[in-house]
């Protein structure tokens, strides 16, 4: 199982990715912990998030940033800057789970 991150436009275009392990943990541990947005990330599809759903996502992000693994809360911080200034500081973009 593994889950990669991507930021991409309305019509699917890719303009960013992120790959680290840090996001599959993410991914389990918010299911563990029942977080609304996080915990339905889905292993084996995509997942998209809009700009409208993100300063409820970001929240649950951060709660991963003083995680005792350092893969954990390096992924967290990343999701966190891909949030906020691709998808929130451009128009139609959309930050998106992408399961393997």
């Amino acid at each position: 199982m593994g889950v990669v991150a991507r930021i991409r436009t309305e019509t699917g275009e890719t303009e960013e990715s992120f790959d680290h392990v840090g996001i599959s943990q993410v991914v389990v541990i918010a299911r563990k912990r029942h977080l609304p947005f996080l915990s339905g990330v889905d292993y084996y599809g995509d997942t998209w998030f809009n700009a409208i759903q993100l300063p409820w996502v970001i929240p649950e992000l951060e709660t991963f940033l003083e995680s005792a693994e350092p893969e954990t809360s390096f992924a967290a911080a990343e999701l966190i800057r891909l949030a906020t200034t691709v998808v929130m500081g451009r128009p139609l973009r959309f930050l998106v789970f992408v399961g393997a």
